[in-house]
């Protein structure tokens, strides 16, 4: 992480099933979603992610229905456990402010969504 980063987000992997260490690294990481399903029994909800976000910026998740949106957010805030991969965050700010805050913004995903809309518009949806 660097000096400047807040978050900071290195080779985070989430798989679900069976022996799920064992598959990072092997062929059958590259397989479809649902060769890997049919072949291992598991599920890669989050695939080898990185980023870091600077104090100031905003940064956005977005992607279609299913892709691990979610899943890579409750792996950053340790709701579940990544597979492999590191996370860490210098944000600290009191919990009923970020309950707020995530209620505003899930009301927003759940309501307020529209799949034509820019990115600045959809992330206008979310801000503090």
């Amino acid at each position: 992480m660097s000096s400047t980063s807040m978050i900071s987000v290195k080779n985070v992997w989430k798989v679900f099933g069976p022996n799920a260490e064992k598959l990072i690294g092997t062929p059958d990481a590259d397989l479809t979603r649902t060769e890997l399903r049919n072949k291992t029994g598991n599920t890669i909800a989050v695939r080898d992610v990185s980023f870091e976000v600077a104090k100031g910026e905003v940064f956005v998740v977005m992607g279609l229905s299913g892709s691990g949106k979610s899943t890579l957010v409750r792996c950053m805030t340790r709701l579940i456990e990544p597979t492999r991969g590191l996370s860490h965050s210098m944000v600290c700010c009191s919990i009923s402010s970020l309950r707020q805050h995530s209620s505003r913004c899930i009301s927003s995903w759940v309501f307020g969504a529209d799949p034509t809309a820019s990115m600045r518009r959809s992330s206008s949806f979310c801000t503090p």
